[in-house]
């Protein structure tokens, strides 16, 4: 038992370094990305459940050990007290054969001064010695019972644990995947505008030169025009008409410097928007990093699953002396 508890204590001082380093990547996304962060907060709860369990397990085996040595010192009283009990029976045996005379000549009586104890002591000694070892054996019993439902039910809270973190990493990432499908999406959609937008203003900008080349030459014709003498300098049809013309282009080049002038601030702002959503592509791409780095360095130690603790049944002796003293010993 005391080996299975710290098995399971050094897969938990492992795991639990383990989180330290979860919560330390989590941590390195910066006061932003850590505002309402349910993994955060999962991993935080799995480091302190882990470290509950570790200083759980390292109370129940040093009690443990201190049952092991409890265990120990009736074990060598038991021993003793067998060794002499046997070695009694042995002398009570020798005393009751014929030629017990033939050997009296060994014990010399009259130097000899045994130290009896009464019976009743005697009986009550192995009563007490025999109690004492029931009691310790039953403590035992009573508490590899309860160390095995502490484990049980400390293995079945941190998987829980452990599930929950998990699935919140996943929802996590999914979500981040999903920010980052629309912000692609949205990169397109501006860069088409931006495209559009440019096309346009290539557009009105070729108008403008095409209307500030013919107003140029509606100009030079009507100055042409005006250079007629005398009575032929009149106001007959072409001039007429070259007026007409040079005010209609005109008039179109201060419509189309407004467009200009609007589609270009349209232009800048598309440009600003792309920026700013780069900008959060970047730090989306890189929250999902770190991230998935978690998730990976979460799932590279998967602690025991196996909740059981079996304890082998001790074996029923049968009174045979040989089988207790190999037992004892």
């Amino acid at each position: 038992m005391k080996d299975l508890a710290e098995d399971v204590l050094q897969e938990k001082q492992v795991y639990s370094q383990l989180m330290r380093d979860c919560v330390s990547i989590s941590n390195s996304l910066g006061s932003v990305g850590q505002r309402q962060d349910r993994v955060l907060s999962e991993l935080k709860n799995e480091e302190q459940l882990t470290g509950e369990f570790r200083e759980t397990l390292q109370r129940q085996i040093c009690f443990l050990l201190e049952k092991r040595g409890s265990l120990k010192g009736i074990r060598a009283q038991l021993l003793a007290d067998f060794r002499d009990k046997g070695e009694a029976i042995k002398l009570t045996t020798k005393c009751i054969v014929p030629y017990v005379n033939a050997l009296s000549s060994s014990f010399p009586a009259t130097h000899y001064k045994p130290n009896y104890v009464s019976y009743d002591n005697w009986l009550s000694h192995c009563r007490e010695l025999r109690q004492a070892a029931d009691n310790l054996i039953n403590g035992s019993s009573s508490f590899r019972g309860n160390l095995r439902f502490t484990l049980a039910n400390l293995k079945n809270t941190q998987e829980r644990q452990r599930r929950c973190t998990v699935d919140t990493q996943r929802k996590k990432i999914n979500d981040l995947t999903r920010a980052q499908d629309t912000l692609i999406w949205e990169r397109q959609q501006i860069r088409d505008e931006i495209s559009d937008l440019t096309t346009d203003c290539h557009k009105v900008a070729c108008q403008i030169q095409n209307c500030d080349s013919n107003l140029h030459r509606a100009t030079h014709r009507l100055d042409i025009l005006h250079q007629r003498p005398r009575r032929e300098l009149c106001l007959d049809q072409p001039l007429f008409s070259l007026t007409l013309e040079k005010r209609d282009l005109e008039s179109m080049a201060a419509g189309l410097c407004p467009i200009m002038r609007r589609s270009q601030r349209d232009l800048e702002v598309a440009h600003r928007h792309l920026m700013i959503l780069e900008d959060k592509l970047a730090k989306n791409v890189s929250h999902m990093e770190v991230e998935q780095r978690c998730q990976k360095l979460h799932q590279s130690f998967l602690p025991a699953l196996n909740t059981s603790v079996i304890l082998t049944k001790k074996p029923r002796f049968s009174p045979d002396s040989s089988s207790l003293l190999s037992y004892l010993q």
